[in-house]
């Protein structure tokens, strides 16, 4: 029966990475707007900047290694990113991007501007990321239009490992300590990248 157990992890694993990858060809194959210089690494960007020199084309590269970061990451929070999160962000690189209606913070492993590198993004404004963590929500990127964090919530966690994708309220989270949700975006991650 364990080893039952084990290979339906592994095989679910295999699903979500599987959904992931082509999530990353999809979006490498798009076109994509140019982002401002300062958010692309240089392993990121995929040409010379724009006329101007102000912005640049990007795309998501595989990671050399496991990106040791996110562990680190993941130690510091109310529970483990949901499997196919984990999955982008430990196999790739990228800059923050927007997918549909959120902007995702960039995961590069360097610092970037405005706390846009999810590694510090989740902790860079105190007075938002504790009344998230504390109700058990991990931001990992921005609405589209605001400030408003968008986040997984842990506490929703399926069998499969997935999050629901869930738009918050920034002003009631940083003047009244509270957790107003605006919005359900997506059953899961994958629901959220189309995949």
């Amino acid at each position: 029966m364990a080893t039952g157990a084990v290979l339906g992890v592994s095989k679910t694993q295999e699903r979500a990475d599987l959904a992931i990858d082509q999530f990353v060809e999809r979006v490498n194959r798009s076109a994509r707007e140019p982002l401002p210089v300062d958010e692309v690494p240089g392993f990121l960007r995929a040409g010379p900047p724009t006329p101007g020199g102000w912005e640049v084309s990007w795309a998501i590269r595989r990671a050399p290694s496991q990106c040791a970061w996110v562990d680190d990451l993941e130690a510091r929070l109310p529970g483990r990113l949901p499997r196919s999160y984990k999955s982008f962000v430990t196999r790739y690189l990228f800059p923050p991007f927007e997918v549909g209606p959120v902007k995702l913070f960039a995961n590069t492993g360097t610092e970037l501007p405005e706390g846009l590198e999810l590694a510090q993004a989740v902790f860079h404004d105190r007075h938002l990321c504790a009344p998230l963590l504390a109700a058990g929500l991990v931001q990992f990127g921005r609405a589209a239009s605001s400030y408003d964090p968008v986040c997984f919530d842990l506490n929703r966690r399926a069998n499969s490992g997935e999050c629901p994708v869930i738009h918050v309220d920034h002003e009631e989270a940083l003047v009244n300590q509270r957790v107003e949700v605006v919005a359900e975006l997506a059953a899961s991650f994958l629901v959220l990248v189309g995949a």
